[in-house]
């Protein structure tokens, strides 16, 4: 269960993948984090051949939806992983900056 931001990044998060495959286990990347982090973790499984799940946070602000454009999509049940550059997301800054803690 490697988390993105913890383990050191997307790179370690596919070394820790390539290790686990070469001993036919699965991976479910832990992401108990916000909106970036979840669009980080969705390319790095949609790239791992032995991905899981991908666990993450949903809903635990109201604004949460409106922190990235565009928003999280889902398509049959499952995260859609958005094809453009920067992960296909970009951060609502009015959005950071209201909800910024100092």
């Amino acid at each position: 269960m490697p988390a993105v931001k913890h383990c050191g990044g997307l790179q370690e998060a596919r070394y820790i993948s390539a290790l686990a495959a070469l001993h036919d286990i699965k991976v479910s990347p832990h992401n108990p984090s916000r909106p970036v982090s979840t669009a980080a973790s969705a390319h790095l499984c949609a790239g791992m051949p032995n991905f899981d799940i991908l666990e993450y946070q949903w809903g635990k602000v109201e604004w949460r939806g409106n922190l990235i454009s565009p928003p999280e999509r889902f398509q049959n049940s499952y995260l859609a992983v958005p094809d453009q550059p920067e992960f296909g997301i970009k951060l609502n800054d009015a959005i950071v900056t209201q909800h910024l803690e100092i």
